[in-house]
């Protein structure tokens, strides 16, 4: 096209600069910025125009009956679907076919339309919101480019007060800046009716004065705008990220965690987010520019500050993490900050641990009143060779947090079911059924159902003596989809069990409808059975409605014959517990198993 030719000196390299970008961040598949001409009302002329990574010819054509008409009165038109349709005048959409459209206006300084930003697509938009937030950020940029270079045609056009943008006329970027952060410091420091903590993250690019030594200051500014564009990625809507100056950055997490230690972790979470998307290569022009970035945080909330304290607790983590070196993340607090370096640590060697061969499955016995080992749950403990074995509780909190459950949890049901198909070929212990815990990501996930059937055909496990233990709290979200998936899995032979029963999320709407085969009594209620009349109520009322729906019911935590005495007469005749055993290694359970035989086969007839 033309255009292509023409040097930055005059306004439009930067223009196919831009459409470029705009194309590659927003994953369109064509788009276009074009100028309203002058003395020519209705008709515009693209600058720069680019389809598959081609650029195209220049173009001049009538607004009416494409995207740009909508423009010349708002500041953003979004289309989803039927753009074709909706545009037939359209150059770029007729020339690819295109299903879905993102358009942005072009202001000048007095905010009057000069000029339109598009992006399009040939497949349906979905998710709309944040490409939308992207194109804004490409089009601050292109306005006040087509503005300088003097391109731009003048229309009126009143702007209404809720029009007018949080950065200030020519700021670098349409983020807000440091007073509108402290105005939202002061809203969440002053809002009592929350007792949730709030994160103030400040980042600080690494070594960005060599980039404007090297490169120039323009090529530093572009780099800022690229910074904003992807830290307001990183976030939710809720969430503000504002630029402070120069190549530093605040991030205003709200409503996060009532405890100071998830909280933190939560903040982590987002400021690993900030550096590994700010680690990402930028493109400036012609040259690919690695950067890092430094990051101090703090939390607050629930105790009387004021923004400046807090900015300056920031302030302080930040220069803490350039002093060590650069690139990383800083907490204010100092046992906060070595709490979650230790989780760090243990994140990572919770990775390697699968790997490493460091997990191993323990089985608690269950039992009926006749003192038979009917079956076990299998229980994973971490062979940690730093700090000796891990329970559960060591570690499962952490593994939900990362995502690292579904690994280990596909990990020990393959375990537990190669264990079963072994004890299948052995007559002592081939009635025994092996309960495995699920976590609600777990069987949410869409391959779930796939997965199980792969591991109990791979291992060739009686399908029947696998039974899979859920918590009340899997049903709280997506109850329709976990329901789904526990009929396919019901439909084969594997069995459920609703763990945890009366203890959380109320179940009683929902437990008709779902496809199990026992209810466990929580081992809450069972510890305070003989002193408290309302654990006994519950434990009563469990055992009635098990029987009342036709389902079989245990109870764990057994830890006395005066508990498992009591149970037997609400009608509870399967255990487990330390009264009749710890969790074992396989090999202490096959003992324990074959002792309990003995007994059994040796007990008098009634």
């Amino acid at each position: 096209m033309a255009g292509s030719t023409a040097t930055p000196g005059n306004g439009v390299g930067i223009f196919e600069q831009t459409v470029k970008n705009m194309v590659q961040a927003l994953r369109a598949d064509a788009g276009y910025l074009a100028r309203l001409v002058p003395g020519s009302p209705g008709a515009a002329h693209t600058l720069a125009a680019i389809a598959d990574r081609t650029f195209l010819e220049e173009l001049t054509f009538d607004v009416d009956s494409t995207p740009c008409a909508g423009l010349m009165t708002a500041s953003e038109v979004v289309t989803p679907e039927n753009a074709a349709v909706h545009y037939p005048n359209d150059p770029v959409i007729a020339r690819i076919g295109a299903a879905s459209c993102l358009g942005h206006a072009l202001l000048d300084s007095a905010g009057a339309p000069i000029g339109m930003l598009v992006a399009l697509y040939r497949a349906p938009l979905r998710q709309s919101l944040f490409s939308a937030a992207k194109l804004e950020f490409f089009a601050g940029r292109a306005s006040a480019e087509l503005e300088h270079a003097g391109l731009a045609a003048r229309a009126s056009r009143a702007r209404t007060p809720a029009s007018v943008p949080d950065s200030l006329p020519g700021a670098l970027t349409p983020l807000p800046d440091r007073q509108r952060m402290i105005m939202r410091l002061k809203q969440l420091l002053q809002d009592h009716r929350k007792s949730t903590m709030h994160a103030l993250l400040l980042v600080d690019l690494d070594h960005f004065r060599t980039l404007n030594d090297v490169h120039g200051l323009d090529a530093g500014d572009f780099m800022i705008q690229l910074v904003a564009l992807r830290l307001s990625g990183c976030l939710r809507e809720r969430d503000v990220v504002a630029h402070l100056d120069g190549d530093r950055f605040a991030v205003v997490i709200d409503d996060l965690n009532t405890s100071t230690h998830t909280a933190g972790a939560q903040a982590k979470i987002v400021a690993e987010k900030i550096m590994s998307t700010l680690r990402q290569p930028f493109q400036l022009g012609e040259h690919r520019y690695l950067s890092t970035a430094s990051i101090g945080v703090t939390l607050f909330g629930g105790r009387k500050d004021s923004p400046q304290e807090v900015i300056g607790r920031a302030e302080a983590a930040l220069y803490g993490a350039k002093a060590e070196g650069r690139d990383g993340v800083r907490f204010h607090d100092p046992e906060l900050h070595a709490l979650l370096t230790a989780r760090a640590t243990m994140e990572s060697e919770l990775r390697d641990a699968l790997n490493r061969d460091e997990m191993v499955l323990y089985y608690q016995p269950q039992m009926n009143a006749e003192g038979r080992i009917i079956g076990a749950e299998a229980l994973v403990r971490w062979r940690h060779p730093r700090l000796g074995l891990l329970t559960p509780a060591d570690f499962i909190t952490l593994a939900e947090d990362t995502g690292l459950i579904l690994p280990l949890g596909r990990w020990v049901l393959e375990a537990a079911c190669e264990q079963l198909a072994t004890w299948s070929t052995h007559e002592d212990s081939a009635h025994l059924a092996v309960s495995v815990n699920v976590s609600g990501r777990q069987i949410r996930h869409p391959e779930f159902v796939g997965q199980v059937l792969a591991i109990l055909c791979r291992c060739g496990t009686n399908l029947s003596s696998l039974k899979l233990e859920l918590t009340e709290s899997v049903l709280m979200d997506e109850t329709e989809h976990v329901i789904r998936n526990m009929d396919a899995l019901k439909s084969i032979g594997v069995s459920f069990s609703l763990d945890d029963f009366g203890t959380g999320y109320s179940s009683l709407s929902y437990l008709n409808r779902l496809p199990l085969d026992e209810l466990k009594i929580d081992r809450s209620f069972v510890r305070d059975i003989l002193t408290d009349s309302h654990s006994a109520i519950i434990a009563r009322t469990i055992v009635g409605l098990a029987h009342n729906l036709g389902l079989s019911v245990i109870a764990e935590g057994v830890e006395s014959a005066e508990q498992r005495d009591l149970l037997a007469e609400y009608g509870c005749h399967s255990y487990q517990g330390y009264f009749l055993s710890p969790p074992l290694p396989a090999e202490q359970f096959e003992q324990l198993l074959l002792k309990s035989l003995s007994t059994t086969r040796r007990a008098p007839p009634d």
